[in-house]
């Protein structure tokens, strides 16, 4: 009797472990599919940003944007900086004073070190002219968050995003702003202020 015993609490322990083991495959790959979709989801919403324009007026997005649509001009380094400008020359002959459209240019100065931060900003004020000041919005945290929302790649790249006011990207290109792409940016804040009015 304590041999049918023993026997029967071994098969009932091993069968036991077996369909613990299972279970914790099971489990395990629900875990791996949840992260792996979770990694694979595209980013489409900025971080927020609460920083100051080159006036020393504060920026808050995407609360700013509230039923406006919004461009945003994401540079990474020196190098991206003319293609930056000219994206922004563009907008502000088209936008400056609009009530339906707000643009900002926000380089990303994570890079540069907190010692030359200082120095690095009081170039960009002086080389920026006065009507450009408060579309101007140099950032310094995020960068990786930044980088997933404009799907960085270049260095050299302009990154434009069009936002809705709740800071979901509705359009993006990475480049200089030709024609093509000006009007497709166009485009695009069409759909969004039809959306947000």
């Amino acid at each position: 009797m304590l041999r049918a015993f023993s026997k029967l609490s071994f098969r009932g322990v091993s069968a036991f472990v077996t369909r613990c083991r299972h279970g914790l495959r099971l489990l395990a790959g629900f875990v791996l599919l949840a992260t792996s979709a979770t990694a694979q989801a595209p980013v489409n919403r900025i971080p927020e940003v609460h920083s100051t324009d080159l006036t020393g007026r504060p920026v808050n997005l995407p609360a700013m944007l509230q039923q406006k649509a919004g461009v945003l001009v994401v540079g990474f380094s020196r190098e991206s900086r003319e293609q930056a400008t000219a994206w922004g020359t563009r907008l502000a002959g088209d936008f400056n004073s609009s009530s339906e459209v707000s643009f900002y240019e926000l380089p990303v100065l994570d890079d540069v070190p907190r010692l030359l931060r200082g120095v690095v900003l009081r170039a960009i004020a002086k080389d920026v002219a006065d009507p450009g000041k408060p579309h101007f919005v140099p950032l310094t945290g995020n960068q990786e968050q930044w980088k997933a929302v404009t799907h960085f790649e270049d260095s050299r790249d302009a990154y434009v995003l069009v936002v809705d006011g709740k800071g979901t990207v509705r359009w993006q290109v990475a480049g200089e702003p030709t024609d093509e792409n000006y009007r497709a940016m166009r485009r695009a804040l069409t759909t969004v202020m039809g959306k947000s009015g």
